[in-house]
């Protein structure tokens, strides 16, 4: 994933149920921070309830490089049931 982040020539879409800022989640930051400052076009969605530990600098430092950046279904007090939808998906599409 990392070898065809850094090839990305025209879009990234990013989507996964579990980001953390870990070492192995810098590295991804990092890379898609990286195609975003070149100009290519970031997207990422992450799951709200899967990625909850995951720190507000991490998602600042992202969105600062010009990574679009979504949560899936964060929570709503007026939703109940429509909490417990979760985006377990793992996916990395580049460029179509």
């Amino acid at each position: 994933m990392l070898r065809l982040i850094a090839e990305a020539k025209q879009w990234i879409h990013f989507e996964n149920y579990i980001i953390r800022a870990d070492q192995i989640g810098q590295k991804f930051a990092e890379a898609l921070c990286a195609r975003a400052r070149k100009g290519i076009a970031v997207r990422l969605i992450y799951d709200w309830l899967g990625s909850i530990g995951t720190p507000r600098r991490y998602w600042k430092q992202l969105r600062d490089a010009g990574v679009v950046v979504r949560c899936f279904n964060p929570p709503s007090p007026i939703r109940l049931l429509h909490n417990v939808s979760r985006d377990h998906r793992k996916t990395v599409v580049i460029d179509g």
